[in-house]
């Protein structure tokens, strides 16, 4: 039933819509330690977006800890007023994503990553050293003129219901509720869907902002449904191979809110996510 699978397959995912995303490239510090920003107000932003280095906070604002009392380290920070504007996400305001040191990197106990949101983005604000002298290579953020279509991919949840409904409807007899894990009972051979998927990998930006997560792995919210309300994608971080960030083997980072709230800039509940090759 290989080419069945192959056939909803495809179907599932042509029934989603491309979603509208901003696509961001992290560039080298240069030598010149104030260029990079320089060049980023000029083209009209405030060059605050990068991935790694310190955060921007007011004065007397306190540093952002884990649940244990020690300090948390910035993975990245992105000014919303730099980017597209991409729709159902907010058009200006600065987002720091801070996550545990190894090795959990935010995905041990509760509390391990933090979210500071400031709607009026980064001015007045400063940076702050890194209390334990750690942090990430800073590695200023360029985005694009315009905005990109993004696809899904089929280990999303919502690609996954998709299949689900119309194999379903199609073979009664072979009931399926995950794509990967239950479809693959019927193929020729085990991992016959994971092939179908590395034939699917694409380029992944640095940074992304909306559209649909490049999971590398698998998609958490599957797996609860009560997580599925986390339904768009607020930021995506992919570090470069030379950046010498290092989120697992090869990793990248995932934060997601409720549309609704994204829409409006509430970032009162998120979810965090990363996932390694």
């Amino acid at each position: 039933m290989d080419d069945e699978i192959a056939a909803v397959r495809g179907e599932a995912l042509r029934s989603l819509p491309a979603l509208p995303c901003a696509c961001g490239a992290a560039t080298e510090p240069s030598e010149v330690g104030g260029l990079p920003r320089l060049l980023r107000r000029l083209a009209g932003g405030h060059g605050s977006s990068q991935v790694g280095g310190v955060p921007l906070l007011a004065e007397g604002e306190p540093w952002p800890l884990g649940p244990g009392g020690e300090p948390l380290r910035l993975l990245a920070r992105v000014d919303y007023s730099e980017a597209p504007r991409v729709p159902g996400l907010p058009a200006k305001g600065l987002l720091q994503l801070f996550v545990s040191r190894e090795p959990d990197l935010g995905l041990g106990e509760e509390g391990g990553f933090r979210v500071l949101w400031r709607p009026e983005g980064a001015r007045g604000l400063t940076e702050r050293p890194d209390p334990l002298s750690d942090p990430y290579p800073a590695l200023p953020v360029a985005f694009g003129r315009g905005l990109s279509e993004s696809e899904p991919f089929d280990v999303d949840f919502r690609a996954e219901e998709a299949f689900a409904l119309k194999w379903n409807e199609l073979h009664p007899g072979l009931p399926v509720s995950k794509y990967h894990e239950d479809a693959d009972r019927y193929a020729s051979g085990c991992g016959f869907t994971w092939g179908l998927s590395a034939e699917d990998e694409r380029e992944c930006t640095d940074v992304q902002l909306g559209g649909y997560p490049d999971f590398l792995q698998v998609d958490p919210r599957s797996y609860d449904p009560d997580e599925r309300r986390y339904d768009a994608l607020a930021l995506q971080v992919s570090p470069p191979e030379w950046s010498g960030i290092e989120l697992g083997d090869g990793g990248r980072a995932y934060l997601f809110a409720p549309a609704e709230a994204l829409a409006r800039g509430d970032f009162s509940d998120v979810m965090f996510w990363w996932d390694c090759g």
